[in-house]
């Protein structure tokens, strides 16, 4: 389940968004392709979404976690989310 969610969002990305703002796409479409959508908010946000659940999964899978475990990979997948999206932010992303 995990790695279809990765695969959907791989999916989102190559359909909603411009090949050249995703690194893995601009090699394989090295043109920017703009795709204009109306779900264009949920296209933004869907991918960090299936993404942050499917790692989630994936550990969970690994480690077989009781439910302070599991409890403790959802506060650490998210925590790592929310650095990497700070990071993106022009005040930090200058460094």
């Amino acid at each position: 389940m995990a790695l279809g969610l990765l695969l959907l969002g791989g999916l989102i990305y190559l359909v909603c968004r411009n090949s050249a703002s995703v690194y893995f796409l601009a090699s394989i479409f090295p043109e920017a392709v703009g795709y204009s959508m109306p779900a264009a908010i949920v296209c933004s946000s869907v991918p960090s979404f299936i993404h942050i659940y499917a790692l989630i999964l994936l550990t969970a899978v690994v480690l077989d976690p009781s439910l302070t475990g599991l409890i403790l990979i959802c506060l650490g997948w998210m925590a790592t989310e929310l650095f990497f999206e700070f990071g993106q932010h022009p005040f930090f992303a200058q460094y």
